[in-house]
């Protein structure tokens, strides 16, 4: 079952059910000292291809979408861990874009646990639109968001870019945990590498 929630957004726009409210409205008020004149910006090219982005929390039959979870997780029984436990979002960007699925660790930290971009969608900013919303939705109710990821020259720059820091390493967790060798880039993967964001 999908459920409508607030599309990705930087607090300049809201959309209900997936409608836009207000889209081509003044979006950004700026005060400027000449004889009181008040100026106003229209959106930009940018903020207007974001309004069009909307984000719903699915809360059942999540394995509908098994096709992206697999490819951040690419062994099923591992997605067993913390699918149904977890809380899973999914990107519609005139068509389903990218998933992400949270988890609730204690002591004020949030895990991605998994999140993926579709095959052919990559690198056109979803999955950092993703990461913004999950941080925009808990920032008030956690101080820490954290993922773990493979020790990859293709993620971990991609995390640091979205303001995640190297944290720990948890040694040999791919080889202890998969049963087939994880490659990614042509590498293959041995340790987790956690990294962290604050919210």
């Amino acid at each position: 079952m999908l459920c409508a929630e607030t599309p990705v957004n930087r607090g300049r726009t809201r959309r209900t059910k997936g409608r836009i409210e207000k889209c081509g409205t003044v979006l950004i008020h700026r005060t400027i000292e000449m004889s009181q004149l008040f100026l106003y910006t229209l959106p930009s090219r940018e903020e207007l291809a974001e309004a069009q982005m909307n984000v719903f929390q699915v809360t059942e039959r999540k394995k509908e979408y098994l096709s992206l979870l697999l490819l951040a997780d690419e062994q099923e029984d591992m997605l067993d861990r913390y699918l149904e436990g977890g809380v899973m979002f999914v990107l519609d960007d005139d068509g389903v874009k990218g998933e992400c699925v949270v988890t609730n660790e204690g002591d004020g930290v949030l895990e991605i646990k998994n999140i993926a971009v579709a095959p052919g969608q990559q690198r056109k900013g979803y999955g950092k639109a993703m990461i913004e919303y999950i941080a925009d939705r808990y920032r008030e109710r956690y101080s820490i968001l954290k993922v773990g990821t493979g020790d990859s020259p293709l993620t971990i720059p991609f995390y640091e870019k979205c303001g995640f820091v190297r944290h720990h390493i948890v040694k040999d967790f791919f080889t202890d945990n998969y049963d087939h060798p994880i490659y990614e880039g042509g590498m293959q993967l041995v340790d987790m590498v956690y990294l962290r964001r604050a919210l």
